[in-house]
């Protein structure tokens, strides 16, 4: 018993000392510069889970039992703001999760968004800070359709 008492303490202090997570809110905007339509989604990059930030490989996950559902689409030359209304996205985060905005190039349906890949140039990931702030994305030459992403402050 002597030895279960400092065990106990040590797991308590070990489990009381994990990260906890903060609450964040993003509001984005985002200017299509590029000859093409774009389908843009707002998501995050780690823990914890909510179903507002789910990325489309969530969504499509069976045990998740979650709705699919299709990015916001921009038009060339639009400029659209996540989210949409005029409150902010707010979210659980720990401290090294961020918001990440995905952008794929051209209309994408939801299965188009789950093959798209970075490597391929038809998906671009940017890291956001928290508050508010403006992307702009622009087409990278000399390969047409691949997209870049460039932040104004």
């Amino acid at each position: 018993m002597r030895h279960l008492l400092p065990f106990l303490l040590l797991a308590a202090l070990i489990v009381g000392c994990g990260p906890s997570a903060e609450t964040r809110a993003y509001r984005v905007t985002v200017v299509n510069a590029t000859q093409q339509p774009l389908t843009v989604w707002l998501t995050k990059n780690g823990p914890p889970f909510e179903e507002l930030w789910a990325t489309p490989e969530d969504l499509a996950h069976p045990v998740m039992g979650l709705a699919e559902k299709e990015g916001a689409v921009l038009e060339p030359g639009d400029v659209g703001t996540i989210p949409g209304g005029p409150a902010a996205f707010e979210g659980k985060f720990y401290p090294r999760t961020d918001a990440v905005l995905r952008v794929y190039s051209g209309r994408r349906t939801f299965n188009e968004m789950l093959a798209a890949s970075r490597s391929a140039g038809t998906l671009e990931i940017f890291v956001l800070p928290a508050g508010s702030s403006q992307v702009t994305v622009t087409e990278s030459f000399p390969v047409a359709g691949q997209v870049t992403v460039a932040v104004e402050q």
